[in-house]
């Protein structure tokens, strides 16, 4: 087998070996066909080549095995050292053993991320992808997170009757300093991916998510920013934003990449954002998205009171680079 990078996205070549893929993103999303699927998949591909490199393990005269790696200039300049993911970690099963290909893969990209400086590397793999998980362990990479995925269908799921708390209403740039001030505190001793990773200095961690409310409020990373406020006050937020990639090349509109917030003394504010996000979405999106690490059970029994759906779990891996 020959293991090489592809200097173009060849979607014709790769086709087959993506859909035959067990483990798509959206399999389990009610209504998105396997065809469709495919189609979202190969769109990551290409957009993750256009921006980092796509290497590709031939066998004879097909694609089994496929990587991409991309570097991350915004979480570099946030940690202060080079950082890259690995976007996707596909082997087929057909020639020799999947776990041998995925192997092959994981070696070329840490040379490769060696060889342009890379310290640190992560990626997420599905749940349900043992092989893959077991490479990832051979290869040094250790478990940070388990993440799990729930979406809500506004056009078809019904939201059932409950009472919210607090005035809902949509953000103003006058609301900025005060959702800086909630996150800054929410998230002061939060247990992520980063806080548990201990190549990563503690500063950047600090600055995460106050840096990613930052630029939702400058619309970066969100479109939508619902705030929850009490007498006035701001108590809680949600940003959100659609997924222009799958907008593009499918027509289906997925909201989701979230993040929110509530102070304590705003008990209730979150289910009131969610319910509002819902009832907004109804006419705006086919579905929405709601991801959280597998320990915020409560978070998770509040997806589940409101009826989203569970279609997605993953594990992400990190590796420093010495």
């Amino acid at each position: 087998m020959e293991l090489d990078a592809l200097p173009a996205f060849d979607a014709q070549g790769l086709e087959p070996l993506l859909s035959a893929y067990p483990y798509n993103d959206y399999r389990h999303y009610r209504t998105i066909s396997n065809e469709v699927q495919t189609r979202i998949l190969l769109s990551e591909v290409e957009r993750a080549s256009e921006q980092g490199q796509l290497l590709a393990l031939r066998g004879r005269d097909q694609v089994v095995g496929l990587a991409t790696l991309s570097h991350l200039p915004w979480d570099s300049r946030l940690f202060g050292l080079p950082m890259a993911r690995i976007g996707h970690l596909i082997a087929a099963s057909a020639q020799g053993s999947r776990a041998q290909i995925l192997d092959r893969l994981l070696e070329r990209l840490i040379e490769l991320a060696r060889t342009e400086g890379i310290r640190h590397l992560s990626t997420r793999v599905d749940c349900a992808d043992i092989e893959a998980i077991q490479c990832l362990e051979h290869r040094g990479f250790r478990l940070m997170e388990c993440l799990i995925t729930y979406v809500f269908r506004p056009q078809q799921d019904t939201l059932p009757p409950i009472k919210t708390l607090y005035h809902v209403r949509p953000y103003t740039p006058a609301d900025r300093e005060a959702l800086l001030a909630i996150s800054e505190r929410m998230y002061a001793h939060h247990q992520s991916r980063f806080s548990v990773d201990p190549s990563l200095p503690t500063a950047g961690v600090g600055r995460f998510y106050i840096e990613w409310t930052k630029n939702a409020c400058s619309g970066e990373m969100a479109d939508h920013i619902l705030v929850a406020e009490r007498k006035g006050r701001p108590i809680g937020f949600l940003a959100y934003k659609l997924n222009g990639l799958v907008l593009e090349r499918t027509g289906i509109r997925i909201a989701g990449q979230g993040l929110s917030a509530s102070l304590p003394e705003g008990t209730g504010a979150y289910i009131g954002l969610l319910k509002a996000a819902l009832e907004l979405g109804r006419g705006q999106y086919d579905f929405m998205e709601a991801d959280a690490p597998l320990h915020h059970l409560l978070v998770i029994r509040t997806w589940q009171r409101l009826g989203f759906q569970l279609v997605r779990g993953k594990y992400a891996f990190h590796r420093e680079l010495m």
